[in-house]
């Protein structure tokens, strides 16, 4: 369970992140789709 909040807890920043900073949308969308892959593994 604990990594679950980790994962949502990163999840909400690199969001946040996303909306701040335009120019890194790129690298943000990357770590979101490497999140969502760890996801679906546990």
């Amino acid at each position: 369970m604990s990594t679950d909040y980790f994962f949502e807890s990163l999840f909400g920043k690199t969001k946040t992140f996303l909306f701040s900073n335009m120019p890194s949308k790129l690298a943000a969308l990357k770590v979101l789709a490497i999140i969502g892959w760890f996801k679906e593994i546990n």
